[in-house]
């Protein structure tokens, strides 16, 4: 695999062009200078698209038709020229155009039909003459050009699964049972999921040595990768991880861009330059772009912004001139931040985990009931990491999240015992090895904030006896509610003045609808408290038979001791514990009673103390630390009302940062301005205000050169 300085103006040209055109053109002199005046450094150019054509003379696949010439060869020469790198984007199982010829390749539902992802006819991935096809491909493609890296992308299973005839055998092989689903346990559904997992990671992994005979030095990244991959023997092998970014999702670019730092490597998120999806040929705002663009900064990676030409007609072969205004303002605006952004290590508050291993079976469950199986919702995966990183956002507690449970270390290979406090985002199983070195942790003076079922499932998600962490947790398992969802009642102190006085709801379901995720009923162990209790209520609902009260959940009625917040001190450390679906609950919807409830259980546990920030909830922060200290970076993701684009007409503010570095300060400063802040020390803390951030705000606390600099 090679390496290369990482480089953050990057361009996409996701062109994907059919064969049945008059004509395929693009302007490619235009298109690299126009590149090269914009401040663009890596291009991504779609050299295979999903109909299958080529846009060079391929004489393994499929040239376009309409096309005149060899328009990625040309793209190569004169951007490698001008100094420019270049990605091939490979499509690696669509080939519209390949799938009337050989249905027999192509992944098949349960019944025997064809299956298409989007319209793009699909092929297997376990089909051995396709997939030679695809090597042979990439072979020539690492032959005939000096490309600096390929792209994969669409190497994923059908939502449906694959049921053909290769991967039926395939599946017989090595499990020695049928690939019949009707027929299905629970363990053959997690096997099934292994088995897929392997066979992707053999079909990517193959591409990558075929093209190592021709060329070592490539680096590879492929999409999706940045999707909170439970691969990581996969993963070893990228240069960057690689994931789509569509507003308005961006808690969820947010959560996978902090994910990714924890591993190490660098990455891109690719974006439409469209309000809409790839291709929609219209145009975003640059507040939008700079958004996603700071919140990938300050984590160590970028944004990969498309930017596409009409094939054909009147603008053929040309982008737009608006595109290129934008792209020149955002590329400028990013290159005004790239020495204050990169792979610094972000200073340790709070250690997010997410769990590969949750991740997994929740992917197996989803696999199942999507094929018609059944495997019960068990509150795992990584929307859990999502949420819980968005309510951290929106209480400003700076946090990392650990990559997995395997290595349980932060960016840079920061030690969890750096951090002020660990929190578990319903992790439901816990291999031994992880739970292990959480109770170290924890006993050692570390704290612990673990939600739901954390640590109370075995690795196929069934339930264990006892919580792994029971001793830790200070509770013994008891059962589940018999009502699908609670009230928390009994608030005591320290976290009673943060909430309403009134028996507050967790309900994670929609109108009219019981949840999946009752309550659990604990047993307080010795040294433990209950900060709060749960309250039943009347009924559980049964709108079918008429069996309701007012129109969907039944008000409070049995007051019950069961502990609905535990705090319970281990070792030199603390612990809290919410047995109930906080975060599906928060998903369902968004509540300040519940963003109020985890900053009180936090501050119970002490947390946080190194870095305190006021803000409003649309303002996303991010704090590293460099030898010569702090850089604080303040993002607006303010969206305009009713619209996923962020708004660039109002400047938040006032932000307050209560911060103790444990050096002295030496200066505070806003770097891209040149601008002092307001700030001023009060005993240990340096506490600093920032009047307004229209867009990126990046504050600087220097260390102090000397001890008289920081008195």
């Amino acid at each position: 695999m090679g390496g290369a300085r990482w480089i953050t103006r990057r361009l996409l040209f996701d062109w994907q062009q059919p064969g049945f055109l008059d004509e395929v053109v693009l302007d490619v002199e235009r298109f690299v200078e126009k590149a090269v005046e914009v401040g663009a450094q890596s291009l991504d150019v779609v050299v295979k698209s999903a109909f299958g054509n080529c846009i060079y003379p391929s004489r393994v696949g499929r040239p376009n038709p309409a096309m005149k010439g060899d328009i990625f060869g040309r793209i190569c020469e004169l951007a490698k020229k001008r100094g420019i790198e270049v990605f091939a984007y490979y499509n690696m199982l669509l080939d519209d155009e390949l799938g009337p010829l050989h249905p027999e390749w192509r992944q098949r539902d349960r019944s025997g039909e064809l299956l298409n992802f989007e319209s793009y006819a699909m092929f297997c991935m376990n089909a051995a003459q396709y997939r030679s096809l695809v090597y042979a491909q990439i072979e020539e493609i690492a032959q005939l050009f000096p490309v600096d890296g390929i792209m994969l992308d669409i190497q994923y299973w059908h939502e449906k699964g694959c049921y053909c005839t290769f991967c039926r055998e395939r599946f017989r092989a090595e499990t020695g049972r049928e690939l019949d689903p009707a027929t299905f346990a629970a363990r053959d559904w997690h096997e099934l999921y292994a088995c897929r997992r392997r066979w992707r990671r053999e079909l990517i992994l193959g591409a990558v040595e075929r093209a190592a005979r021709v060329r070592g030095t490539l680096q590879w990244v492929w999409n999706a990768s940045g999707n909170f991959s439970d691969d990581e023997e996969l993963d070893a092998r990228l240069s960057h991880y690689g994931t789509e970014a569509h507003p308005p999702a961006y808690d969820w670019c947010s959560a996978k861009a902090k994910w990714i730092g924890a591993s190490g490597k660098p990455f891109v998120q690719w974006m439409p330059e469209s309000i809409g999806s790839w291709g929609h040929s219209t145009l975003t705002t640059t507040a939008t772009l700079k958004a996603m663009a700071a919140t990938a900064l300050a984590n160590g990676g970028t944004i990969g912004i498309n930017h596409v030409a009409p094939p054909c007609g009147d603008y053929g072969g040309r982008v737009f001139p608006g595109v290129y205004r934008t792209l020149g303002e955002v590329l400028s605006w990013i290159r005004a931040r790239e020495e204050l952004c990169g792979g610094d290590r972000t200073v340790p508050v709070v250690a997010l985990l997410h769990s590969a291993e949750n991740t997994r079976i929740d992917r197996t469950r989803r696999m199942a009931l999507a094929q018609g199986g059944s495997l019960g919702d068990r509150a795992l995966g990584a929307q859990n990491t999502v949420t819980a990183s968005r309510l951290l956002e929106e209480i400003h507690v700076t946090h990392d999240i650990l990559h997995s449970e395997r290595l349980l270390q932060g960016p840079g290979g920061r030690a969890l015992e750096e951090y002020e406090a660990l929190i578990l985002p319903n992790c439901g199983f816990l291999c031994d090895s992880a739970a292990s070195r959480i109770r170290d942790y924890v006993r050692g003076g570390g704290k612990l904030l673990a939600t739901y079922n954390s640590s109370l499932l075995g690795p196929d998600g069934g339930e264990r006896a006892d919580f792994a962490l029971a001793d830790v947790l200070g509770v013994r398992f008891g059962g589940y509610s018999p009502y699908s969802f609670c009230y928390l009642d009994g608030f005591r102190e320290p976290i009673a003045s943060s909430l309403p006085e009134l028996p507050l709801l967790v309900k994670d379901a929609g109108y009219q609808r019981n949840s999946e995720h009752r309550p659990i009923y604990c047993e307080l162990r010795d040294g433990a408290e209950a900060l709060a209790s749960f309250t039943e209520p009347i009924l559980e609902s049964d709108w079918a038979s008429g069996r309701h009260i007012y129109h969907d959940h039944a008000p409070p009625g049995r007051r019950t001791d069961r502990p609905a917040v535990v705090l319970h001190p281990f070792g030199r450390g603390l612990a809290a514990f919410l047995p109930f679906p906080l975060l599906q609950a928060h998903e369902h919807q968004a509540s300040p009673w519940y963003r109020s409830l985890l900053a009180a259980v936090l501050s119970a546990l002490g947390v946080p103390a190194t870095v305190r920030i006021r803000a409003p909830a649309d303002v996303l922060t991010v704090v590293k630390e460099r030898d010569e200290g702090w850089l604080v970076h303040i993002i607006n993701v303010r969206k305009e009302s009713g619209s996923i684009l962020i708004d660039s007409s109002v400047a938040p503010g006032p932000i307050t940062l209560a911060l103790r570095p444990p050096w002295p300060v030496g200066a505070v400063e806003l770097p891209l301005s040149g601008r002092t802040p307001a700030h001023e020390r009060q005993g240990g803390e340096l506490r600093v205000t920032v009047e307004s951030v229209l867009d990126h705000e990046i504050v600087a606390i220097r260390r102090a050169a000397s001890r008289e600099e920081g008195r």
